[in-house]
């Protein structure tokens, strides 16, 4: 069992404490202090504790997305019998931004003096994504064992065809999800406002209502935008990284 964070405790403590104290005095009013400072610290915490993990899968989820062209470069250029060490530093300038970041490091370690394999596996416990550490264990395989034929390079590319297939099969399911999702967003943005107005209006007639102009207008204003923008926010967090480029 770990030990109590008592710094993030304290940021905690102090940032909902100076936001709750500046609502309540710019409100005057004592819940809305206490209500936005609980708010305030509740969004502190869960971004000093998911973010980083968010930031990092999304950032291999970028490196996965150029894994099946940085393979079939590295065993083209194998195949034609150009050194290991060549076949590395003229893939990377044709991989994506992320990878290339990654492949540079590799690189330098090279030039540092480094071995090829010590260079590679120092890159491994970096990431969580298996995707990646297959990638780097099929290339310290590779530089180990010999690329003079295709035999040798031939696990390069089932782990390339197999990637592949993986990313077909993350869009197909994207594409139902974003179907699912298109509904929602035509209901929400279009038919659910159009009732709510409708019923404000006509029901105004029949039946006595407590909502207030301000209600009704902040409604239709703030709440109804919002639930499209989450819906966005979930569709761009959905979709796979091979759609964003």
């Amino acid at each position: 069992m770990g030990y109590p964070n008592f710094g993030l405790i304290k940021n905690l403590l102090l940032i909902g404490f100076i936001f709750g104290a500046m609502a309540y005095l710019l409100f005057d009013n004592l819940e809305i202090g206490i209500i936005t400072g609980i708010i305030i610290s509740a969004i502190y915490f869960l971004t000093k504790k998911y973010y980083p993990a968010w930031k990092k899968r999304k950032l291999e989820e970028r490196i996965e997305t150029d894994l099946p062209q940085f393979i079939n470069s590295i065993a083209q250029e194998l195949s034609l019998g150009i050194p290991f060490d060549i076949t590395l530093r003229n893939s990377a300038k044709e991989s994506g931004k992320e990878l290339k970041k990654e492949l540079a490091e590799i690189i330098k370690r090279i030039d540092s003096g480094k071995g090829i394999t010590e260079a590679i596996q120092s890159s491994y416990g970096k990431f969580d994504s298996s995707s990646i550490k297959r990638t780097l264990s099929y290339l310290i395989y590779i530089y180990e064992h010999g690329s003079k034929n295709a035999k040798d390079i031939g696990p390069l590319r089932n782990l390339e065809k197999e990637f592949l297939i993986k990313q077909r099969n993350e869009l197909k399911k994207f594409n139902a999800r974003l179907s699912v999702l298109s509904l929602f967003m035509v209901v929400f943005s279009t038919i659910i406002p159009a009732m709510f107005q409708a019923f404000v209006i006509v029901g105004s007639f029949f039946i006595e209502m407590n909502m207030t102009k301000e209600q009704i207008f902040a409604i239709i204003v703030l709440v109804f935008p919002a639930i499209n923008a989450i819906i966005l926010v979930w569709i761009n967090e959905i979709s796979p990284a091979v759609l964003k480029g």
